[in-house]
């Protein structure tokens, strides 16, 4: 009996343990992050990660395509969130949990794509979660997030982070929550004029290849699925699609002047 018990408990620790390290989206299917519809509790309020070694202070900026930090977003257009675990001390490795939600009703905008290493998504009550999977060496993530149509209005980020001393439990551990708004920009009729980019992607629905057509030179071009990841970028306008699965999927262009535009693409 005694050691049917003691076994209970090793396990009970490993699972724990690996649950902290592999991120509590991808363990337990819970957010974490306080948004609102989770149960409020994040790892530094339940007894994970519960301590004060490290001073641990999370700071999110979102970063447009010319590199300046902004507070709204131009529908459709692609920008940086940048995930900072600001510390005191050095600990032995960080992690982390996103997710963006449309302010008017708490749905998720799961538009976050290229995941930096040791970093995954999970989908939770129809939300992209962005969280670890292993420990993290950095302090600083840097993820991919494409704005919505327009229409969206505000978008809150909701992120919880920790440092952690990583000698296999809890204790001594530090973790923080925070929360960034943006509000969507409002486009006069003569700048939404400039800013889209008219766009023919043909065969449409397609089995195998697909052309991109503009009247504006192309210089990049990514396809996401719904739960936007990049599943293909294109070094040319013209592309085998074959390989993908059966589904919508996103395509996305931008051209050299800066104008960018969406367009659904059915794989079947």
């Amino acid at each position: 009996m005694r050691r049917a018990v003691f076994y209970i408990m090793i396990l009970s620790f490993v699972f724990i343990f690996m649950s902290n390290r592999s991120g509590r989206g991808n363990v337990s299917g819970n957010g974490a992050t306080t948004a609102p519809g989770e149960t409020g509790q994040f790892c530094g309020s339940v007894g994970c990660h519960l301590g004060n070694s490290f001073n641990t202070m999370v700071n999110l900026s979102l970063i447009d395509v010319n590199g300046n930090e902004t507070a709204q977003y131009i529908p459709g257009d692609d920008y940086t969130v940048i995930i900072d675990i600001d510390h005191t001390g050095n600990p032995a490795g960080y992690g982390f949990q996103i997710v963006s939600l449309q302010d008017s009703d708490d749905t998720g905008i799961n538009n976050f794509s290229n995941f930096p290493a040791q970093t995954s998504d999970v989908l939770i009550n129809e939300r992209q979660y962005v969280e670890h999977n292993d420990r993290l060496g950095s302090p600083t993530i840097e993820l991919s997030w494409t704005a919505p149509e327009a229409g969206t209005g505000d978008i809150t980020f909701y992120a919880a982070g920790n440092a952690v001393n990583g000698n296999g439990g809890t204790s001594g551990d530090t973790a923080d929550t925070t929360r960034f708004s943006i509000r969507e920009e409002i486009v006069s009729s003569t700048s939404s004029f400039v800013q889209n980019l008219e766009l023919n992607v043909y065969p449409n629905p397609t089995q195998d290849f697909i052309t991109v057509e503009s009247d504006q030179r192309i210089n990049n071009v990514v396809i996401y699925d719904l739960q936007g990841k990049m599943v293909r970028t294109m070094d040319d306008t013209h592309a085998d699609v074959s390989d993908l699965l059966s589904g919508l999927y996103i395509l996305r262009a931008r051209s050299e002047e800066g104008t960018s535009s969406t367009v659904n693409l059915i794989k079947y």
